[in-house]
């Protein structure tokens, strides 16, 4: 049954990867993309530049897409319940963990050894999608995006919107 499948594909990522939703990427990308064969590679690439043009954790927007990609509305809604519940006990339970100890210093020490671990998990990802750099135009709006971001502070929303806008009318 698919939908059996789709919760599966999307239960995996949620209960196995750490550190946020950019982490569960490449678990959610070998589940649809080798072991179900729902997408190529290159289109979930394109899902991923797809669901990072909008507000919101990309795992759910991912889960949301696929799922309804695979099996319509029900199938959104089965893999963004796999994605997101498993996730969502678990953030309540260590809420309350942490605020019984936060001011613990093994609880403290903990988070500040977590953050580069983290850091390097999101560095893994932008590396896996280096293929998004097969042409002068990506590596152009690469250096102008970071350019507008850390130079002119200008809003990420913006420079999504503007990328979106230029590469419909002059990318073909």
């Amino acid at each position: 049954m698919i939908y059996k499948d789709i919760f599966l594909a999307f239960i995996k990522p949620a209960v196995s990867t750490f550190g946020g939703g950019p982490s569960a990427i490449p678990v959610i990308q070998d589940e649809v993309v080798n072991n179900y064969q729902w997408m190529t590679e290159s289109e979930f690439i394109d899902a991923i530049a797809f669901g990072n043009s909008l507000p919101g954790p990309i795992a759910t927007k991912l889960s949301a897409f696929i799922g309804y990609k695979v099996g319509g509305w029900l199938g959104s809604l089965v893999a963004v319940t796999a994605m997101v519940v498993p996730t969502a006990l678990a953030m309540i339970l260590l809420y309350n963990l942490y605020a019984r100890f936060k001011n613990e210093p093994w609880m403290i020490g903990m988070l500040k050894l977590v953050k580069p671990v983290i850091f390097i998990l999101i560095l893994d990802i932008c590396v896996g999608m280096r293929g998004v750099f097969n042409n002068w135009q990506a590596f152009a709006v690469a250096l102008l995006t970071a350019v507008g971001l850390y130079v002119l502070k200008l809003p990420p929303a913006l420079l999504i919107v503007c990328s979106l806008v230029l590469g419909g009318i002059f990318v073909r």
